[in-house]
């Protein structure tokens, strides 16, 4: 068989990113902000940086709203809560990331976001298993997703993505390559493009095996 390259997106494959998001907007709720206000600067957020997120400017916004927030209490707040990242990992990720370590097959991790995203990817520790572990800045994942497969050299290349317009533009530009998409949800727009939807890492393994096997 030959030897794997699994590139794995972060939030909505490994990390139960609508667990984290509902926690995080406690965290402003016992702020004194209104879920109504938090939704709305955050939606401007991501917006006005190109549908990544940014913290220091949500918050900005939110204080927009409420001048007598008090900025030092959240960042603390947002401090701790990025220090349990690794408890929001779904119950099938660890299980997943270690059956392909113990195979001796390389996992790689290609997130988008900037300092927020770090953060939290790197305090979830998924760097141990994943190396390279990147969070890209970028409006799609095209760009370093090339230099992971230049990298990979013989491995055969298995990409999974939670996201329709990820999982499209990565078969369109890697045809070559073995393309999942992670459909955990009832209301995530599926792909046409995709190699397999599957519902969860344990349906992935299996169908990485399916294909790739002797």
């Amino acid at each position: 068989m030959t030897p794997l390259l699994l590139v794995l997106d972060f939030d909505g494959v490994l990390f139960n990113d609508t667990r984290f998001k509902r926690d995080y907007e406690r965290l402003f709720a016992r702020h004194g902000v209104p879920r109504r206000i938090h939704r709305a600067a955050y939606a401007e957020s991501r917006a006005l940086h190109h549908g990544g997120y940014r913290h220091d400017l949500h918050i900005m916004l939110i204080k927009k709203h409420i001048p007598t927030l008090q900025l030092s209490r959240i960042e603390r707040g947002i401090e701790e809560l990025l220090a349990h990242a690794g408890e929001y990992f779904y119950a099938d990720t660890l299980s997943f990331l270690h059956y392909w370590r113990s195979r001796k097959e390389r996992t790689a991790l290609l997130s988008r976001g900037n300092k927020f995203q770090k953060v939290k990817v790197r305090a979830s520790g998924v760097a141990r298993f994943c190396k390279p572990a990147i969070v890209a800045d970028t409006a799609d994942k095209v760009a370093p997703l090339r230099r992971i497969i230049k990298a990979a050299a013989a491995r055969q290349v298995v990409f999974i993505d939670d996201t329709k317009h990820m999982v499209d533009a990565v078969k369109q530009n890697f045809p070559h390559i073995l393309v999942l998409q992670m459909v955990r949800r009832k209301e995530q727009e599926r792909s046409a493009r995709a190699d397999a939807i599957v519902p969860n890492l344990a349906a992935a393994r299996r169908f990485i095996e399916r294909r790739t096997g002797p």
